[in-house]
């Protein structure tokens, strides 16, 4: 499969930051690539992680294919400029990140039933398909595990009775459609 074949498939399953890398030109030599999102990509991003807003999104990434292994090891880090949604007053919350990145990929597939389990060791190499490393994915995978799952503003609190989303309990209570059924006994 051609590179460009690799890109068509990448692109016709939505991705929606990709840069392929070949995995073959990959040797022992350091590469060094800079990545970026431009707005469209970011705009879809910010939609895939259900983000306020996407400012900036840029990656320096160093690759090498190790001696010793044969894999393909990533390193470097990301930066990025967003906005969430704060979870308690719902308002934009600020976000800069810069995450050191570092992930490993193989040519050759893993047999998982002879990997064995060490806790100290790091995660098995993944899987390099169509000869290519989508480096924009990696990325962003990385952008994901990095956000906040419940952002707040600077000074929100949760007040002591809780928060309120809707009808109170005692509300449902009341207006219950089982009530009727009681009053038929």
């Amino acid at each position: 499969m051609t590179l460009e074949t690799a890109l068509e498939m990448t692109m016709s399953n939505a991705v929606e930051f990709s840069r392929l890398q070949v995995a073959d030109k990959i040797g022992g030599e350091a590469i060094d690539v800079s990545i970026e999102a431009d707005e469209a990509e970011r705009a879809a991003l910010a939609r895939r992680f259900d983000l306020c807003s996407f400012d900036h999104f840029s990656a320096l990434l160093t690759l090498r294919r190790s001696e010793q292994t044969e894999w393909v090891e990533v390193k470097g880090r990301f930066q990025a400029s967003l906005s969430q949604q704060c979870v308690v007053s719902l308002e934009p919350v600020e976000v800069e990140l810069d995450v050191a990145v570092m992930a490993m990929f193989s040519d050759k597939s893993t047999d998982i039933s002879a990997v064995k389990i060490d806790m100290e060791m790091e995660d098995p190499p993944e899987a390099i398909e169509n000869n290519s490393i989508d480096l924009g994915e990696l990325v962003a995978q990385q952008l994901a595990v990095s956000l906040d799952p419940y952002p707040r503003a600077p000074g929100t609190e949760v007040p002591a009775e809780g928060l309120s989303f809707g009808a109170k309990i005692e509300e449902f209570r009341e207006k219950n459609p089982f009530m009727v059924l009681r009053g038929l006994k």
